[in-house]
């Protein structure tokens, strides 16, 4: 489990890097405060976010003749309209996540925690969420990718953490 598990966080990085080079194209410069308590077995911290960009192949059920079945589509990392609110509370090796726009709770595994970075992961139905906060400047990475019969592809919501 632990070496699939390891797998799945590479490629989903993998993907996450690839697109980088693309996101850079608008630097913007980001200050937050150092967030220690993430590093405590046992603490709660909000998060926000406000800036996404997905990747990924979709697939044409119906394709035109000449048009081709699936397509890569991306979008540049972008500010939304409206964000979204998370807050996580840790209990040792697991951690609850709250979606605040959702009114959800979901349950993570806390796969690292280190003074270079934390981070949550969690399985679903059709994909996988990995969440990083790095805890000396509170910057927050929510990464959703899956795969299922009409798509293969990544969501990334940038943010901050207080």
């Amino acid at each position: 489990m632990q070496k699939y598990l390891i797998m799945l966080i590479l490629g989903s990085g993998l993907l996450v890097g690839q697109r980088s080079a693309a996101f850079a194209q608008g630097d913007n410069t980001f200050r937050g405060k150092a967030l220690p308590q993430v590093l405590r077995p046992s603490a709660t911290v909000s998060c926000f976010s406000d800036t996404s960009a997905n990747t990924g192949y979709y697939r044409n059920p119906y394709p035109e003749p000449g048009k081709p079945e699936v397509v890569l589509k991306s979008s540049p990392l972008e500010t939304q309209t409206a964000g979204g609110g998370y807050k996580i509370s840790f209990n040792g090796n697991q951690a609850t996540v709250v979606d605040e726009v959702m009114k959800q709770s979901y349950q993570f595994q806390v796969y690292q925690r280190r003074d270079d970075g934390v981070i949550l992961v969690r399985f679903k139905g059709i994909g996988i969420e990995i969440i990083t906060i790095d805890p000396l400047n509170g910057s927050f990475v929510l990464t959703d990718s899956g795969v299922q019969t009409l798509w293969n592809r990544a969501n990334v919501w940038t943010g901050r953490c207080y």
